[in-house]
């Protein structure tokens, strides 16, 4: 009975990531939101950190037009670890520049922001990622980590990847 289930969930998923690989407009405007965002994001408080003086993911970008070898780290829970977002951002990339960005998952299924503080040092900072996409707070509620504690350590892995690695883009 159990294989069944598995076999059934299995393929639910297949059909669900064909559906997503097939669907390029889903894709671009998925990818589009994701990229303006985090440059949103990103923009304000650090654009003083890339040499032009311009947003950290422009510069991402900019490198990737020149031919530049660049890393990206994928940081969260099991969304991140498994999640087809992660490969729908990989696949853009691998396409748009081939051959030239390293991806790294470095996501734990289960893993909670206390987590994310623990393990990145090893998990991002070591890796010295260009980019760094970070998903958290989905396992906060379940772990008995309150709303205050859960923003004050994400606060922390941002400081903390901006403070040793000043040129990634978050």
């Amino acid at each position: 009975k159990g294989m069944g289930y598995r076999r059934d969930k299995i393929k639910t998923k297949n059909i669900f990531q064909s559906h997503m690989k097939n669907n390029t407009a889903f894709t671009g405007i998925f990818l589009a939101a994701l990229f303006i965002s985090t440059t949103v994001i990103t923009s304000p408080s650090h654009a003083e950190d890339s040499p032009a003086g311009e947003p950290l993911l422009t510069t991402f970008f900019k490198n990737l037009k020149e031919g530049r070898k660049l890393t990206v780290v994928f940081y969260g829970t099991s969304l991140t670890f498994w999640g087809t977002w992660v490969n729908m951002t990989e696949g853009w990339l691998k396409q748009k520049y081939p051959d030239q960005v390293t991806f790294l998952n470095t996501a734990q299924g289960g893993a909670t922001t206390k987590w994310g503080v623990e393990h990145m040092q090893s998990n991002v900072i070591a890796r010295h990622p260009d980019v760094v996409f970070i998903e958290f707070q989905m396992n906060e509620p379940w772990s008995g980590i309150s709303k205050e504690k859960s923003i004050s350590n994400l606060d922390a892995i941002v400081k903390a990847i901006h403070s040793q690695s000043p040129r990634t883009a978050i």
